[in-house]
């Protein structure tokens, strides 16, 4: 009988080691994953720089939110994640202004540019330069 004491406290603490490192591993993967989503949204960089930079025209429907913008940015190569767009657009004054439309935007924009020219929408089309 002291035996299967013996036993049955080597098994539980084992178990108790195994529970305790996958929490670990779940941990560290998760703030690693929240750092590089962090990182995403502050660092705000464009796809491509000046010099391999391509103008694309973006039609965005009347009424659309940030999410579905970003989707249809993400679809043109002007962003990477629409997800990340979507955040951005809680950071900034120009996210909570996005307008339908039509606009000239580069892969060499940052999110917060595409936003402030998204935002003006003061005529029927906008560019960013």
């Amino acid at each position: 009988m002291n035996v299967n004491k013996v036993v049955l406290t080597i098994l539980s603490t084992a178990i108790r080691c195994i529970i305790l490192m996958a929490i670990f591993v779940l941990l560290v993967q998760g703030g690693k994953k929240a750092y590089i989503f962090g990182m995403a949204v502050f660092m705000d960089e464009p796809m491509t720089g000046e010099e391999n930079a391509r103008q694309i025209t973006v039609t965005i429907p009347e009424g659309a939110g940030a999410k579905e913008i970003g989707e249809i940015l993400e679809r043109k190569n002007l962003i990477r994640d629409s997800l990340v767009f979507y955040v951005q657009s809680f950071c900034v004054e120009e996210g909570k202004k996005l307008k339908g439309g039509r606009y000239d935007l580069s892969t060499a924009m940052s999110a917060e540019k595409m936003m402030e020219i998204i935002a003006e929408n003061n005529s029927e089309e906008k560019s960013g330069e």
